[in-house]
């Protein structure tokens, strides 16, 4: 949950005592059926900060008439990495995104998937786009994602303070599946802020994991 910054040293360090054919990692569990899953597989994960900076302090909020606002300089950058209907639109990323193949689609389609239960678990009325059945378990399992974790800016208490911010921040994290890589999300992402003039928003790389896939046939 904190990106793991020794692992790699660790495992390093260690290659000779754990060399091995295969993983099996802990994630899985049971589902809203009580079945038990094994997990083929994990998604990776670029975590990052997008940062604006404005002027050297917090002003008042009249000189938004002539001071640019790092708040909606935030917003406008983030409106453009995903559509209304939730399709991500960095440019080039999905082009990097690999399709399930068939053996990993009839895995899916002989998997027990009560919609009905998750919705209900989830808390959710319905899922993405209204999506059913295999499309939902493809984007789930196989799709990756762009989500705002949480943004902070200016003043949030009770009560009024009429304040322009001089900062603003967003935490996104994205996961990765095939081939996506952490590299490639930050190069990605950088690129397509700058096409857009958005070369004063601040790309901050916290954490980054590969995504695995196991095959379904081994």
């Amino acid at each position: 949950e904190v990106g793991s910054p020794h692992l790699a040293d660790f495992a390093r360090a260690y290659a000779d005592q754990l060399r091995a054919d295969g993983c099996l990692w802990e994630t899985g569990g049971k589902n809203e059926d009580d079945r038990i899953g094994l997990t083929m597989g994990l998604k990776g994960i670029q975590y990052l900060e997008l940062r604006v900076r404005g002027a050297k302090r917090d002003l008042h909020s009249g000189y938004a008439a002539i001071a640019p606002s790092p708040v909606w300089r935030l917003i406008w950058a983030l409106n453009t990495l995903k559509d209304e209907h939730n399709n991500i639109t960095i440019d080039h990323y999905l082009e990097h995104v690999r399709a399930p193949n068939a053996a990993e689609v009839a895995m899916l389609q002989a998997m027990p998937f009560d919609e009905a239960k998750k919705i209900a678990a989830l808390g959710i009325e319905r899922f993405i786009n209204d999506e059913h059945g295999l499309d939902v378990l493809k984007r789930f399992y196989y799709g990756p994602t762009v989500t705002i974790c949480g943004i902070q800016s200016g003043y949030t208490g009770e009560g009024m303070k009429t304040v322009l911010p001089n900062y603003a921040f967003a935490k996104i994290d994205c996961r990765l599946v095939p081939n996506l890589t952490p590299d490639l999300c930050i190069a990605l992402l950088r690129a397509h802020l700058d096409r857009r003039g958005f070369t004063d928003v601040e790309v901050v790389p916290l954490s980054g994991e590969h995504p695995a896939l196991s095959p379904v046939e081994a």
